[in-house]
């Protein structure tokens, strides 16, 4: 049997190997360090922008940016984000 593999040329050279392997890394590569940035990426924005839709709502509510009732209204509406995605993934839970 490996007679007939080496005959017609069956089987794994070296050269195959290489190939083989030069592409399983080009394929697996970007998955394991470009795709993670891009998610760190994409966090900090989410994060960014909560921020300063958090500091615009204080702001037109009366709360001026530096204050205490504004810190204070920064963390009562992180309070409540955080209370309805805990709400969203029990629900989604109880879906699945």
């Amino acid at each position: 049997m490996a007679q007939l593999a080496a005959r017609y040329g069956v089987g794994l050279r070296p050269s195959r190997v290489l190939a083989i392997a030069a592409v399983f890394l080009l394929i697996a590569l970007p998955f394991i360090f470009v795709f993670p940035r891009l998610q760190v990426r994409a966090e900090a924005a989410l994060v960014l922008k909560v921020q300063q839709e958090h500091a615009a709502t204080c702001d037109k509510l009366g709360r001026p940016p530096g204050t205490a009732e504004h810190s204070s209204c920064l963390t009562e509406l992180q309070r409540l984000k955080d209370f309805h995605e805990q709400l969203f993934a029990s629900a989604v839970e109880g879906i699945l």
